[in-house]
């Protein structure tokens, strides 16, 4: 086993000490573009599992095929980094990365399919750490407390404990993220959260944070998030007064106007469909059936509107760029 010299107050910026000092259950960071958020969570599990034997990852992101060019992408390029490659297996195609000397694991899954995550076992150790990357994309808190969940079991290790880390960044205040984390009446009392910038990361180069103080000129709207790390609704977005609940949709069809639309994409644009209910009395609309996917060809296109029973149904479609044609 090779002599490890880590100098972590050279390798981290000082505003995620905490995720390397603190036991607390949940670990929160809201910040900007360029804050450096996610490399020190990345480095906070590569060193979890260097030096806590017990430890096992389970890499959480709203699409399980987006952590392959993203979260995997990132610990292996942490792990060359911290000079500890080698002590690794790069499994890409699962994706999964386990910890030679022990056979510790790091798992990445998808929020889109919570319940199939209560499943998962590791054979060393405990799976006691979840990392929550790009967390704002969870529209559901029930997605979410359905894997944090299933982060339980007794710890051999006395010093053992349970943690949950969640990155993003800050899009929406209506996010449930801000009403459980940041909200002084309502946050969760053993957590931590906190809000970094480009400010807290010494290691990025001025032309990056030239382009982002230009942000602040140019699109000072957008620059509240990109930019501080603020609360707030970024471009993009064209409804602002959104909230994600549970509702009953039969309920909600009841003497409703049903609209379904379509755009169609292919790649880097997807295609997109959507259904919604109009409340004509209180101009509330309640969406509650959603398709939106790249690379999808015509036939697969009429097939998905088939097997979900709109063959019958008025669909109001994009006309342009060849939209008569897909009519």
């Amino acid at each position: 086993m090779p002599v490890i010299n880590w100098n972590l107050p050279k390798m981290v910026s000082k505003a995620y000490a905490p995720l390397f000092t603190s036991n607390k259950r949940y670990i929160v960071y809201k910040g900007s573009r360029g804050s450096g958020k996610s490399e020190a969570a990345a480095r906070k599990a590569i060193l979890d599992i260097v030096t806590k034997p017990y430890v096992n990852w389970l890499i959480l992101r709203r699409y399980a095929n987006t952590n392959r060019q993203s979260t995997f992408t990132l610990l292996q390029k942490v792990a060359t980094q911290l000079g500890v490659s080698g002590l690794f297996q790069f499994n890409s195609s699962l994706p999964e990365i386990t910890y030679k000397p022990t056979g510790q694991k790091i798992l990445f899954r998808g929020a889109d399919k919570p319940l199939s995550i209560t499943s998962i076992s590791v054979e060393t150790g405990n799976l006691c750490r979840l990392w929550v990357e790009e967390s704002y994309q969870l529209e559901s808190e029930e997605a979410f407390d359905v894997v944090d969940e299933s982060m339980r079991g007794v710890i051999d290790d006395p010093n053992g404990f349970y943690q949950t880390i969640l990155t993003f960044n800050p899009w929406n205040e209506r996010h449930w993220l801000k009403r459980r984390f940041f909200d002084e009446d309502t946050r969760e009392p053993n957590s931590l959260a906190f809000t970094t910038t480009y400010r807290d990361n010494p290691f990025l180069d001025d032309a990056y944070v030239n382009r982002l103080l230009e942000m602040k000129i140019r699109n000072p709207r957008r620059a509240r998030v990109a930019v501080d790390g603020e609360w707030g609704v970024a471009e993009g977005l064209i409804y602002e007064n959104t909230i994600v609940e549970k509702f009953d949709v039969r309920e909600v069809v009841n003497n409703a106007r049903i609209v379904r639309g379509i755009d169609w994409g292919y790649g880097p644009d997807p295609t997109a469909f959507i259904e919604y209910a109009i409340n004509t009395r209180t101009k509330d609309v309640y969406i509650y059936k959603e398709m939106y996917k790249k690379h999808m060809l015509t036939d697969e296109i009429f097939k998905w509107l088939y097997v979900h029973g709109h063959q019958q149904g008025d669909i109001r479609a994009d006309y342009a760029n060849g939209g008569d044609r897909m009519i």
